[in-house]
């Protein structure tokens, strides 16, 4: 069992996904993987084999692209490493925030969500979702799909490539989890501003919000030459650096958007990780603790 594992910003891999909403024209990105998959796509790799729980993407979005209108069954995190963006939630996700980089937000299961990069340069974004890897599209973004030739099922899942040849579908039996629009999560305004963390750069430790599987999120920054630890107690410990650069440990040096995953080994692991901050300014790292669960 390997204890640390690495997945460096620059050397993810840039994966030719198939995803409904990639169909149309102002959903043109691309995606890499760090764990777990891609939702509804059977043979994509990611770059970190252990699953700790929840499946992580790194995104590049081009001035005013983003994605469509959709759900997840489970809670997804939206961490917006650069850039300037527009959130959509709510009914219809008509409901909208402007987040900037280094902001996250927890969007809850079931309601309906899309990102928009309102900035006007190419845009980074990292995705966590927890649990399977499901996903379910609005009905008004499939059938704009199927327009520019998307063969899918009903709910938005691919049932062929970029090629018209057919695909594993890893969904094939989620329409049993599939809701419709008026059994659609609703969260008002000022409950999704508890779900949302802005960054203003002051050192120290601040609890992200609540995420019912289990998982817990910590944003850790400090400055240059200044160290923090972190209790390492779950199985899964997942750091990722949002802002600046940082030590590990005392020897792994992290670049701005690694990851790094520390899996606790009873009687070998340390007790703690131990974080410093390499560059001037702030060092802002998102720590994800978790116990792993596979599907």
């Amino acid at each position: 069992r390997k204890m640390l594992s690495l997945a460096k910003y620059s050397e993810l891999q840039e994966l030719d996904s198939v995803i409904l909403d990639t169909f149309l024209p102002t959903g043109k990105r691309s995606t890499s993987l760090v764990y777990g998959r891609i939702v509804s796509n059977p043979f994509t790799k990611s770059k970190i084999p252990s699953f700790p729980g929840y499946n992580q993407t790194v995104q590049e979005v081009p001035a005013g692209n983003g994605n469509g209108a959709h759900i997840h069954k489970n809670t997804e995190i939206f961490l917006f490493l650069d850039g300037k963006w527009e959130i959509g939630y709510g009914y219809d996700a008509k409901e909208k925030e402007v987040l900037d980089g280094g902001d996250l937000i927890v969007v809850p299961a079931y309601e309906c969500r899309t990102y928009k990069n309102i900035g006007s340069t190419p845009g980074h974004i990292l995705t966590i979702l927890t649990g399977e890897s499901w996903v379910q599209f609005d009905q008004k973004v499939v059938k704009e799909a199927r327009s520019f030739g998307a063969i899918c099922d009903d709910w938005g899942t691919l049932t062929h490539d970029l090629k018209g040849n057919p695909i594993q579908n890893l969904n094939a039996d989620h329409n049993k989890d599939c809701r419709k629009k008026e059994d659609f999560v609703v969260t008002a305004p000022e409950e999704m501003g508890k779900n949302t963390f802005r960054h203003i750069g002051e050192n120290g430790k601040v609890k992200m919000p609540y995420i019912p599987e289990g998982i817990q999120m910590e944003m850790v920054t400090v400055s240059k030459g200044c160290s923090t630890r972190i209790p390492l107690s779950a199985c899964y410990t997942s750091v990722v650096v949002v802002k600046g650069r940082g030590l590990m440990q005392g020897i792994q040096v992290l670049d701005t958007w690694d990851t790094a995953l520390v899996e606790k080994v009873e009687g070998v692991s340390e007790p703690e990780i131990r974080l410093e901050g390499l560059e001037q300014g702030c060092n802002t790292f998102l720590v994800v603790t978790s116990h792993g669960t596979e599907f």
